[in-house]
Order: structure tokens, then C-alpha cells, then sequence
């Protein structure tokens, strides 16, 4: 990307052409140079737009309330105003740098209605839309049952949707009842023939597939499976897709969540997780301020298995290195990781058997092509990777 011009208006700014057939841009398209250059200056565009999404989505946590690596204290006024704050400093410094003049209702809203919402509305405990965008697939299912008049349509969906959604509730609290109903009819009756039962999930092992260690072995990062079980390659151990647990935030507080390794989710490819975890008898780790620690470890979930009576995820461990000078993404509290690879002639990666009860949390981890980062206040439900870097070793 150049600029073409003297520097001081509007300037048209030519794109390399992408590789794709789906790459092109409109015609007539222009970017104010000067704009850019008077916010950013000479950081690089692609970095500035790393920089924006990074801000985007540690502002949105913060609006939706997310849960990071700690429980978020109860909003006050001081907050709220830090929140306004910061809503308008993404928009001044980033969206209109590098879109230009964006006149939305959402951009008006941040930029003048956020505190005047939380002062009158208290605090914002759901920024997300979903379910509420969600509800108009029910309804629109209706309007064939109406007089299609523009006047009375409205009317006569509401009404006939308050009727239905009576009815649907009353059969799915009957269904709800049924099926906790049979749930435990199938524990009682597993127990009874001897099957052996996950303590976090409540479910018998009998269910889940048996896989040889060198099967398991062939996925990614598992090459040392057998070396590191100590089981040859034709024993055969149960294969779980998920685990529920209970995450140790940085706070103390203690949240559900669910760990899943799955190479083929939903027959939609692999689910991989990563997560942080401890290891028994280690050493405290001795802060600057003599404080002590438990000693934090870092990898990506390969598969999880049932070993030894215990729920046990099979991890490739990650090692944190020194983040790029002026990172966009280091600058929002993020870690910059690197796969560990042990002093062995293997060379393979470094490979731990976690049980489930020295996991800590899940973490998010995005991938580029030369290294990776984690952020450090990650939310706890599933989210967009905060961050993307290019270049480093």
C-alpha cells in the first residue's frame, strides 16, 4: 500500500492486488492520508489495524461484562465514565483514521450515549444481541397466519407468539423434568452393570470410544504418547470430546467451564483448546514484591483422555518469550508464547499428561504464522482471537 499525492489532501491509496479472485476493491475508492498520519503517524497500516481490532475487543468486553481472568467488580459512576472514556477514544483514534467518517447509530452510541445509559439503566450486564435477534426467527414463522395488512400484521403476530411461546415453555419444562428423569435412570442402571463414572461429567466411560495409544498417537503434537503414558501402542484408552470443570480465576473465584478437544467438532473440523495449568510439587514462583506464586504453565489440549481413574488432558506444553517492541497486542496485556520443544533428539514437542485437577482455566490463543500470543484477560465463553502479530522468530 502507497500513498499517492503531496501529503496534505485527500489522497487515493493504490492496494497490492490480492491473490484471490474475490479480492478487489470498488471503484473510485480514496483514504485521507493525512487523517491517518495525523492520529498514527508512521505506524504501519496493517499494525493500525491490528491495533484497532485489539482495541474493539477489549472495549467489548467491558460493554458485554465479560469475565477475563478475574470476576469484574460492580460498575460505579468512575467506572462508567472510564468506559465513555475509552468508547471515544477508540472512535477518534482508530475508526476514523482508518474508515474514514462512519455515521452509524451504533458509532453515535458510543460516542455520546454509554454514560448516560449506565446512569440511568445501571450496569451493563449483556452486550450481546443474540438472543434477542434470535427471537425474531419465531415470529417470522407467523406472519403467514396473518392479513399481511401493513396496519394489523404486527398485532396479530404478537399475539398469536405469546400463545404459542405459552406452549412451548409448559412442553419444554415437561421435557427438562423427563429428561433429568431418565438421566438418572441410565447412571443407576450403569452403576449397576459395573461401568465406571467420569466424576466431572457424570457419565459412564462404557460410552465414549476406545482408541490405541498409537492411533491417538498419530494426531498432531502426540508422537511421544506412548513414552510419555508408558503404555505400549495397542492398549487402548478411553477418547473424551469434552470435559466440564471448574476454572481458578486470578481473583479466587471459581467459574464453570468446558474444555474441549475434539479433532472433528461437530463434523466441522478440529476443536482445540488451550489452557493454563500447574504442576504438582513445583516450587513458588517469588515475585518482585516477595510475594509467592504457584508456578503458571502453558499448551495447547491435543486430546483429553480417561487414564489412571482421572480425567487427563494430553498438552503440548508452550513456552512465554519476550513480545515484539511496540506490539499492539502486548500493549492490551497479552503474552506472546512459542511451542516448547525439549533438549531430546526427538526433537518432537514437549508433551505433559494434565489431570483435570491441576487445569486452571481455559485461554485463547491465536495462531499466526511465526508465533502466537495469549491474552492475559481472556473471556471465559469462546471469543474472536485478540491478537495477531507479524514478523519475530
Amino acid at each position: 500500500m502507497a500513498p499517492e499525492g503531496d501529503g496534505h489532501n485527500t489522497l487515493t491509496v493504490t492496494f497490492d492486488k490480492g491473490d484471490e479472485s474475490e479480492d478487489k476493491l470498488p471503484k473510485g475508492l480514496s483514504f485521507d492520508w493525512q487523517a491517518y498520519k495525523d492520529v498514527l503517524g508512521d505506524t504501519p497500516y496493517e499494525d493500525a489495524v491490528t491495533a484497532m481490532f485489539a482495541e474493539y475487543a477489549t472495549l467489548y468486553s467491558r460493554v458485554a461484562g465479560w469475565t477475563t481472568s478475574r470476576v469484574r467488580a460492580p460498575m460505579t459512576m468512575e467506572g462508567a465514565k472510564s468506559l465513555s472514556d475509552a468508547a471515544v477514544h477508540f472512535i477518534r483514534q482508530f475508526v476514523r483514521p482508518l474508515m474514514g467518517q462512519v455515521h452509524t447509530p451504533k458509532i453515535r452510541k458510543l460516542l455520546r450515549h454509554i454514560l448516560d445509559a449506565i446512569r440511568l439503566h445501571g450496569n451493563l450486564r449483556n452486550g450481546n444481541t443474540n438472543s434477542n435477534e434470535a427471537g425474531h426467527k419465531t415470529d417470522k414463522r407467523l406472519y403467514g397466519r396473518t392479513n399481511k395488512a401493513v396496519s394489523t400484521f404486527t398485532a396479530q403476530i404478537a399475539q398469536q407468539s405469546q400463545g404459542s411461546q405459552a406452549v412451548l415453555a409448559r412442553s419444554a419444562d415437561v421435557d427438562a423434568d423427563t429428561n433429568k428423569q431418565d438421566k438418572l435412570r441410565r447412571v443407576r442402571r450403569t452403576q449397576a452393570r459395573g461401568g465406571k463414572l467420569d466424576s466431572e461429567g457424570m457419565h459412564s466411560v462404557r460410552g465414549d470410544p476406545l482408541l490405541p495409544v498409537g492411533a491417538l498417537a498419530m494426531r498432531p503434537g502426540l508422537g511421544r504418547l506412548a513414552a510419555v503414558l508408558r503404555l505400549g501402542l495397542n492398549v487402548k484408552v478411553p477418547v473424551l470430546g469434552r470435559v466440564m470443570f471448574f476454572a481458578d480465576l486470578n481473583c479466587g473465584t471459581r467459574l464453570p467451564q468446558t474444555l474441549r478437544a475434539s479433532m472433528n467438532y461437530l463434523r466441522r473440523g478440529a476443536w482445540l483448546d488451550a489452557v493454563t495449568y500447574t504442576v504438582a510439587g513445583e516450587p513458588l514462583v517469588v515475585k518482585e514484591d516477595s510475594s509467592t506464586n504457584v508456578r503458571i504453565h502453558y499448551g495447547g489440549v491435543r486430546a483429553l483422555i480417561r487414564y489412571q481413574e482421572e480425567d487427563v488432558a494430553l498438552v503440548c506444553d508452550m513456552e512465554e518469550v519476550d513480545a515484539d517492541k511496540d506490539c499492539p497486542l502486548a500493549e492490551r496485556e497479552c503474552i506472546r508464547l512459542k511451542w516448547a520443544v525439549p533438549a531430546s533428539e526427538s526433537r518432537d514437542w514437549s508433551l505433559t499428561a494434565v489431570p483435570m485437577s491441576r487445569v486452571r482455566r481455559v485461554i485463547h490463543v491465536s495462531t499466526s504464522q511465526s508465533c502466537q500470543h495469549v491474552r492475559a484477560l481472556r473471556p471465559c465463553r469462546r471469543a474472536t482471537a485478540p491478537r495477531l502479530r507479524r514478523g519475530g522468530p
